[in-house]
């Protein structure tokens, strides 16, 4: 079930659709050495849940493990 409540999904600079999110990375992994590794950043006022859902079709499409990224908070 894709639940991104209005969110954008991209693979690269291209937009993703519940069906064809795994198709993309697929063809994104196998550019150059095809040693390339998946991380996902979201917006944290996106609930995890689509997160998830997004992480889970990638995980599908045969990466065997994804990375979460963050950025750190910038101190003034």
């Amino acid at each position: 079930h894709w639940e991104c409540a209005g969110s954008r999904v991209f693979v690269s600079s291209e937009k993703a659709t519940e069906e064809n999110l795994g198709e993309l990375v697929v063809k994104e992994m196998r550019k150059g050495s095809g040693n390339r590794e998946i991380h996902i950043k979201a917006d944290k006022r996106l609930n995890y849940a689509a997160v998830r859902a997004v992480m889970q079709k990638i995980h599908e499409a045969g990466v065997p493990s994804v990375g979460l990224g963050s950025e750190e908070l910038k101190q003034e």
